[in-house]
């Protein structure tokens, strides 16, 4: 059994961030920098901001979750019940293994936000090197107004297909939807900065993003294989048992 975590960096490879679209000024060129320098601990915290504003606060993630659970966990219940390993388990290892087959969502998700949490914690350096505290922080606060949230939602419901939580092909055209509020952002410091900056934002987040989930996925598998082994005790077959129980 594999379940695929990448559906959950839906929200970093593919969405792009409202404002983009908008008429924007003329974008000044970058100002020319000294020698780098390490981003103060406030910049780093206020880019931590910015990838929870995105990532957490979007209700992106709530909404990739529940997909997945809607989608993905009657077939998943089925196959399930018509193993051999659920078919020749007692009743109460049966009872076991479907109790643990519906924690599923929940053992995902909680894997999953481990994921960002480290992800947003090496991403925000990243973000600190490119962008001020101010900048980072006005942009935090744009992601989180009522308009954003609504644009996000429809975004996220829109990009999701109606089985298996993939992404869809067609995207909400946001720059006629906000464009009022976007082109007003886009004229200031936070959203010039973040004109200027933003493929290199972009790539911060899939870099980190799909990193995480390329090195989480053999956690997630291991605490499967160690639930199912507890659910069958003793039924648990040799070759799954041989598995369990491996430092996660």
């Amino acid at each position: 059994m594999r379940l695929n975590l990448t559906v959950c960096a839906l929200l970093f490879t593919t969405a792009p961030f409202a404002f983009a679209q908008a008429p924007v000024p003329p974008i000044p060129p970058a100002p020319a920098q000294a020698a780098p320098t390490a981003p103060s601990p406030e910049a780093i915290a206020a880019g931590q901001d910015f990838f929870r504003a995105i990532i957490f606060d979007s209700g992106g993630l709530t909404l990739i979750f529940d997909t997945m659970a809607a989608n993905q966990m009657p077939s998943l219940r089925d196959s399930i019940r018509n193993s051999p390993l659920y078919r020749d388990a007692r009743p109460t290892h049966q009872s076991n293994l479907a109790a643990f087959i519906e924690s599923l969502p929940d053992v995902v998700r909680e894997e999953s936000e481990a994921i960002l949490v480290d992800a947003g914690a090496r991403a925000a350096p990243r973000f600190a090197a490119r962008l001020t505290a101010a900048e980072l922080a006005a942009l935090a606060a744009f992601m989180r107004t009522p308009a954003m949230q609504a644009l996000w939602r429809s975004f996220f419901s829109a990009s999701l297909s109606t089985t298996g939580g993939a992404p869809s092909e067609a995207f909400p055209d946001w720059s006629r939807e906000l464009e009022g509020e976007a082109a007003e952002f886009a004229s200031t410091p936070a959203g010039l900065a973040f004109a200027r900056e933003q493929e290199k934002l972009t790539a911060i987040l899939n870099e980190e993003v799909m990193g995480g989930v390329a090195a989480a996925m053999p956690r997630l598998q291991q605490r499967v294989i160690n639930g199912m082994c507890a659910a069958l005790e003793d039924e648990c077959p040799p070759q799954i048992r041989a598995l369990a129980h491996q430092p996660i």
